[in-house]
């Protein structure tokens, strides 16, 4: 597996929702005094509901990952045991993940194949702490990686993994746009866009802290997000390509390394 985006910092995360229609329209008629008000009860509940709905669903991911590191079977069998299949087939069909398995602290994994030098096993084994991986591609798709680090008196002992469909940011924020023109997306802590409805803003690595380096036009933009990879929470106003728009921005917590 190699990576081709950067990994999420899930403490990093930040969730973007943009009304550029809506919330225009509304400040256009009020006076300067009432605009931070209007996005104070407009913007701020749905940035934070965006936000909440993917602590929910990591956390439910952590969740099953860490039940499985602490059973018994997991920490017992090899990674191509055949007693381990069912295991993981059941964990992945209940929890929503595309695969499961196990890495023993040597890297084999049960695919058969040795990830000992890839980024995400070495970050998991040094930290001894949940990661999760660039987007990368599996062979088959576009996959993020959850690892979650098996410990057994205090030393490294291997992980328990889980594939997520890279589409499953975009399908959580495609819902939560205000307006029509709305658009949600999620930013990791390099400012790459990870989740957004257009799917080839994604695969692509659209990334305006980037993009300002060659092109001043998205300077207001980049300035925004530079803000929302610092993990601020708040709202902000930029002109992109001649369109007037307002964010509102907040920060994701979750159990990540």
């Amino acid at each position: 597996m190699k990576s081709i985006k950067s990994k999420i910092q899930i403490s990093m995360l930040s969730v973007v929702l943009l009304g550029s229609v809506l919330i225009g329209v509304i400040t256009a008629l009020l006076n300067a005094s009432r605009i931070d008000d209007v996005m104070e009860k407009t913007l701020g509940p749905a940035t934070q509901m965006a936000a909440d709905a993917v602590e929910w669903k990591m956390g439910n991911y952590w969740t099953a990952l860490q039940e499985a590191a602490a059973s018994d079977i997991f920490r017992e069998s090899d990674p191509t045991a055949p007693e381990l299949v069912p295991v993981r087939e059941d964990i992945a069909q209940r929890n929503g993940f595309l695969y499961t398995g196990k890495m023993d602290a040597n890297g084999l994994s049960s695919t058969g194949y040795n990830y000992a030098e890839e980024d995400y096993f070495q970050k998991c084994k040094s930290s001894m702490q949940p990661y999760i991986s660039d987007i990368m591609n599996d062979g088959q798709q576009m996959v993020f990686l959850l690892e979650m680090p098996i410990i057994t008196n205090g030393r490294f002992d291997g992980v328990v993994y889980g594939g997520i469909s890279a589409d499953f940011l975009s399908d959580i924020v495609v819902n939560l746009a205000m307006g029509n023109d709305g658009v949600a997306y999620v930013l990791d802590d390099k400012g790459n866009v990870i989740g957004h409805r257009e799917a080839s803003i994604v695969e692509e690595g659209s990334n305006m802290i980037e993009t300002v380096k060659t092109d001043p036009s998205v300077a207001d933009v980049a300035a925004v997000n530079q803000r929302m990879i610092q993990g601020e929470r708040g709202f902000g106003a930029y002109d992109f390509y001649g369109d007037n728009k307002f964010v509102g921005f907040a920060p994701i917590s979750g159990n990540q390394a």
